[in-house]
């Protein structure tokens, strides 16, 4: 059984009907990407709740003002082509937004997205998510939301559960994304 979490500033952003498996989505407080088209969120969650099954949503956030909505959830999975292997699973859904009209489609930016390093040595975990231009994840949405897409093996889940972790520090750890606008095909961050 999946648990969905939301703090209750994200819950101001949208509502979830656990019955029917939808959200309602407000994107007029959505966060924007920084000047370096980033943004970092912050995931609670403690090494013994870890344990369990659980699935997260970030807040909405926008790659601008008039830019591309997304949503971010991290889970954790079972994988049993590894020995039942517990993994961190991190998703990206692209959300219908009322500037769809005049974007780009599909969506053709590299994502990538990092397990921030919370002890100063720099062994932040990145992954990369291209586009498909064939994915109707990536295509302009028809409905709220797009199908998520991601990294269903983004990390051992025993980075984060390890009482020497240096990705999960009182109980919280970060997620970064970066939207690669000028195919630079590298973070703008160590």
């Amino acid at each position: 059984k999946e648990s969905i979490s939301v703090s209750q500033s994200d819950s101001e952003q949208y509502q979830i009907n656990p019955s029917q498996g939808s959200m309602v989505f407000d994107l007029n407080n959505a966060m924007l990407l920084d000047s370096n088209c980033t943004t970092t969120f912050h995931f609670n969650k403690s090494s013994g709740e870890l344990g369990s099954p659980f699935s997260l949503y970030s807040p909405i956030f926008k790659t601008s003002k008039y830019g591309y909505p997304f949503i971010l959830r991290v889970c954790s999975t079972i994988e049993t082509s590894y020995g039942s292997q517990p993994y961190l699973s991190v998703y990206i859904t692209l959300l219908r937004g009322e500037f769809d009209p005049i974007l780009y489609y599909p969506f053709p930016y590299n994502i990538f997205i990092t397990l921030c390093d919370q002890s100063g040595q720099r062994k932040h975990i990145t992954s990369m998510l291209k586009p498909d231009p064939n994915s109707s994840s990536f295509a302009r949405p028809t409905s709220e939301r797009n199908p998520e897409i991601g990294i269903p093996n983004f990390c051992p889940l025993n980075h984060l559960t390890d009482s020497q972790s240096i990705y999960l520090k009182d109980g919280v750890f970060f997620l970064r994304v970066f939207i690669d606008f000028m195919d630079a095909n590298q973070i703008p961050f160590t």
